[in-house]
């Protein structure tokens, strides 16, 4: 739980900042993911393939599935987002 609020941050501040789509995001969730550590390239590979695929906001669909383990954090993301 003591992630949460740095979660929220962090996608708060990639919606805030990244204009032009879902695909902006990218470089925002790569250096999420490194300076954090919750997801690798990799994850951020297979949430775009799963993100393009099904209907909907693709940033939205990306930050859902941000791998957390914990039905809260994808939440907060989306919300954030």
């Amino acid at each position: 739980m003591k992630q949460l609020p740095l979660l929220i941050y962090y996608f708060f501040t990639t919606g805030l900042f990244s204009i032009g789509g879902g695909l902006a995001t990218l470089p925002f969730l790569y250096d999420i993911g490194h300076k954090t550590g919750w997801y690798t390239a990799e994850d951020v590979a297979n949430m775009v393939a799963i993100a393009q695929s099904t209907p909907g906001p693709t940033g939205i669909n990306m930050s859902t599935l941000c791998r957390l383990h914990a039905i809260w954090y994808s939440r907060s993301c989306s919300w954030s987002l």
